[in-house]
């Protein structure tokens, strides 16, 4: 048996070890008090699957420790610039996990909703929201959600699947992620920031509608290239 010398004893510890043992309780206990102030809700994409002829991309949802989730504000989540909208197929319903339906009831879930831009978050970073290419966002339903039930550091609270035509033939592209729940410090705050998450490769933007002499103009010159392009032959 290997004895260590130190200046408590012939048989204690080290006294490097001793202090080091001390440094790593205390980061951890520190970190256990703090709430989360920042990636509130994230998002992972956990396979690509195949379905018919197009493809689900499929997403689990978590929630960071000492985040509360309710309806007032609401507490809410986008995934921007998912794919140009030809691309986009379908979105399906939120799945809740039963830590979401235990702390929030069980009717608690996120509904979905599809966009060409927004939404807006007050006090969230800005980021570049392409009008060509489709938003999906979800929106927290069921009741008020107190931070001391989400106490770890990640909590599962969901999945959803968005379905494409794109499927995953390579390196996913980074994809934009803003959310937005409450945390408790004395009064309820807007709390959220950007994350990151993946999605398919985007193809070319949807082309906006043009306005009405837009397109009288574009059909006008058109006909007249072709019958240019009939005197010519």
């Amino acid at each position: 048996m290997r004895f260590y010398k130190s200046s408590g004893g012939e048989n204690g510890p080290p006294r490097r070890l001793v202090a080091l043992a001390a440094l790593v309780a205390f980061f951890l206990a520190g970190s256990a008090a703090t709430p989360a102030t920042a990636n509130t809700i994230t998002l992972s994409l956990t396979s690509v699957t195949t379905n018919g002829s197009n493809f689900d991309w499929n997403y689990d949802a978590f929630i960071s420790g000492g985040s509360q989730l309710d309806t007032a504000q609401p507490s809410t989540f986008t995934l921007f610039d998912f794919s140009n909208l030809p691309d986009f197929v379908a979105l399906s319903t939120f799945s809740p996990t039963v830590a979401l339906t235990t702390a929030g009831g069980l009717t608690a879930t996120f509904l979905g909703s599809v966009a060409m831009t927004g939404p807006t978050y007050a006090l969230l970073p800005l980021i570049a929201d392409n009008a060509g290419f489709v938003n999906v966002t979800f929106t927290y339903s069921g009741a008020t959600i107190n931070p001391a039930l989400f106490p770890i550091f990640q909590t599962k609270i969901g999945s959803f699947s968005v379905t494409s035509t794109v499927a995953l033939t390579g390196p996913p592209p980074s994809k934009a992620v803003l959310s937005r729940d409450e945390i408790i410090t004395g009064v309820l705050d807007n709390n959220g920031a950007q994350s990151t998450t993946v999605g398919p490769a985007l193809g070319a933007p949807t082309p906006l509608p043009l306005p009405v002499t837009a397109m009288a103009g574009t059909g006008l010159f058109a006909l007249l290239g072709g019958s240019r392009r009939r005197r010519g032959d």
